[in-house]
């Protein structure tokens, strides 16, 4: 009588052990987006990857096919960035008013031209052959971009670009902001420590739904947050949130000003000088 050889229950005794064992064990070690199984812990990675993806496909359709190179563009500010609202994706291609002036200071990124010359002969052929010519999509053609902006989301719940592309289309060019608002707070929901996100929000509360009182509290909410992020050191944080903090301290200056608190403005007014300082160092 043959006897059963016990290797294939030892496989699955030990894959088991090992899918409950392993992502426990290194999920607090491992930078990707965390998951509960092997399978999410295994396959993180490419969660993360796939929504970075997922954006730039949804911003390369949006400008008709053409890739743009947002890192050829400086802000104003000095800092490098490429935050989605922070460029014009205007449907009728007029610029926004980002900043608490609407008389021509803003805060966007300038687009000057790219210096950058092609090293590849035959590259710089097909350019000059096959110029691509930016098209914006108008209307209801812009419905189109968030399947896949609601994917990036979903594969990356930590892709804070995703959420903030994900507003800018539904409010901004949707004209939908109570919809766009939705969007950021799941963002920040799933990013609890995100300055940008909670910049983001107080902007639109403040454009869009003409709360200045609510728009106040979360700029405030925001520096809260950077400041136990970093534990009152603003050097820590990256280059486009300290570019979102300095906005921060720019709103509050102006609400402190609107109600003739100027020692509060003049103090948010030298803040947003110390943050602007920093940018210049990164």
């Amino acid at each position: 009588m043959k006897t059963r050889s016990f290797l294939p229950y030892l496989f699955i005794a030990t894959v088991i052990t090992v899918a409950f064992v392993f992502p426990k064990r290194f999920s607090d070690e491992m930078p990707q987006s965390g998951g509960d199984d092997l399978m999410s812990l295994i396959f993180a990675d490419a969660r993360a990857v796939l929504g970075q993806s997922l954006v730039r496909v949804t911003d390369r359709y949006y400008h008709g096919g053409v890739s743009i190179d947002y890192t050829a563009h400086k802000h104003e500010c000095g800092g490098l960035g490429s935050r989605a609202h922070t460029h014009n994706h205007d449907p009728a291609g007029a610029a926004h008013a980002d900043t608490v002036e609407s008389t021509g200071n803003s805060q966007n990124p300038k687009h000057e031209p790219s210096k950058r010359k092609f090293n590849d002969p035959w590259a710089w052929m097909n350019s000059k052959i096959h110029v691509q010519q930016v098209r914006h999509l108008e209307h209801d053609e812009i419905a189109e971009l968030i399947p896949s902006i609601w994917a990036a989301c979903r594969a990356d719940p930590q892709n804070i670009e995703a959420y903030e592309m994900g507003w800018y289309i539904i409010a901004k060019m949707l004209k939908r902001p109570e919809d766009g608002m939705k969007v950021l707070l799941e963002g920040i929901k799933n990013n609890p420590d995100s300055v940008a996100l909670e910049v983001t929000r107080g902007q639109s509360l403040y454009y869009d739904m003409k709360d200045n009182l609510a728009a106040e509290e979360v700029f405030e909410k925001a520096i809260h947050k950077a400041a136990i992020k970093t534990d009152d050191d603003f050097k820590r944080l990256s280059v486009d949130e300290i570019f979102m903090l300095q906005r921060a301290f720019d709103y509050l200056r102006h609400f402190a000003t609107e109600r003739e608190d100027m020692d509060a403005a003049e103090k948010y007014a030298g803040r947003h000088e110390e943050v602007r300082r920093l940018i210049q160092t990164k």
